[in-house]
């Protein structure tokens, strides 16, 4: 949630400037936004791997569903960093009024990649296969996004001295 409103807050800047053709001033926001999202990302998911059994015993008191309960959360987060980016993109695309590479990124991750990770992963992993299936899915719609973002803002990531 954490992410969700830092990439969130961003949405009407990204459409000002766009909308205004400041480029400058649209890049620099993206290059903030970018920073602060992975940051919080990468921040969050260390936080929470590092203390997942803790974290979990706050709501459970059992120590064998603290025993499985802890790589389910470890994996469910070491891809937050890519989420971060996802979910940037999107807002982005969403704020431009780009709706079709908006709508690419929203069903890829928990969607059409996901599923397909779910059919895949468990049938070479067993159950860690399903654990990786969320990660997997991010990682490769982040890659998208990466796509998506510099077939459409390929200009954003040159400075005013190129």
């Amino acid at each position: 949630m954490i992410i969700t409103g830092l990439t969130f807050g961003g949405q009407p800047l990204f459409g000002f400037y766009y909308g205004a053709n400041n480029k400058e001033r649209l890049r620099k926001t993206l290059l903030f936004a970018t920073l602060i999202t992975s940051a919080a990302a990468l921040g969050l998911s260390l936080f929470v791997i590092l203390l997942a059994p803790q974290l979990l015993s706050v709501f459970l008191s059992d120590a064998s569903f603290i025993r499985i309960g802890t790589p389910m959360l470890q994996f469910q987060v070491i891809s937050m960093v890519c989420v971060g980016l996802i979910m940037l993109a999107t807002i982005l695309f969403q704020s431009i009024g780009k709706a079709i590479p908006a709508l690419i990124l929203s069903i890829c991750r928990q969607g059409v990649i996901f599923m397909i990770g779910l059919y895949i992963l468990p049938r070479l992993m067993g159950s860690s296969g399903i654990l990786l299936a969320q990660a997997l899915a991010d990682l490769l719609t982040a890659l998208i996004a990466l796509f998506l973002f510099y077939r459409h803002f390929h200009w954003i990531l040159k400075t005013k001295d190129q």
